[in-house]
């Protein structure tokens, strides 16, 4: 499986930016609402120094989703946020668990590349909506008869509202016609 690396030796310090495309196959992003299409693409800008290396960027991948009102398929794109902070060590990075905050890593000096798959691959999941939606103002499927309420309205009656509010609503329509409304 390969890998989305980020190049140290050439980086030079100080502000660069850089692009990096690959296989969306690299970061195993096996959902049920979604179908991931390559290429991932990310985008970065990163702040090198002799102390630490802090990468901020946005990754986009190209998908295909299901609708979760009218289960219709629909092509966009996921876009999420990067940032990641590398503190450079002369040795071994430290093993102590409470060394590292969030978003925190330690590499070496003389490490040839950084290994973003991981990072990446989280930051992706953390942006996916947990409704899929292909459009905000989707009407979605008619519960009784199953039509389509985007393409047109269907003949079916339908109550609005649950008829759990059915006591509130007696309360409201007597309050409007102007009866007393019993304490």
């Amino acid at each position: 499986m390969s890998r989305i690396l980020l190049e140290l030796r050439d980086l030079p310090n100080g502000t660069s930016t850089r692009s990096l495309s690959e296989d969306v196959e690299s970061l195993d992003l096996h959902r049920d609402e979604y179908v991931f299409f390559s290429p991932v693409q990310v985008d970065l800008e990163i702040n090198k120094s002799e102390q630490d290396i802090a990468i901020t960027g946005v990754v986009t991948v190209p998908v295909q989703a299901e609708c979760a009102r009218c289960l219709r398929l629909f092509a966009d794109e996921v876009k999420a946020g990067l940032e990641v902070r590398y503190f450079r060590t002369p040795g071994d990075p430290p093993t102590d668990p409470d060394s590292a905050g969030d978003a925190l890593y330690h590499v070496r000096y003389d490490e040839p590349r950084l290994d973003l798959t991981g990072e990446i691959r989280q930051a992706l999941l953390v942006s996916l909506p947990i409704r899929v939606l292909c459009d905000s103002g989707c009407r979605g499927l008619c519960p009784t008869c199953g039509a389509d309420l985007n393409e047109s309205d269907c003949s079916c009656s339908r109550k609005q509202g649950h008829p759990a509010w059915s006591a509130l609503e007696k309360l409201k329509d007597g309050h409007e016609s102007g009866q007393a409304v019993e304490e």
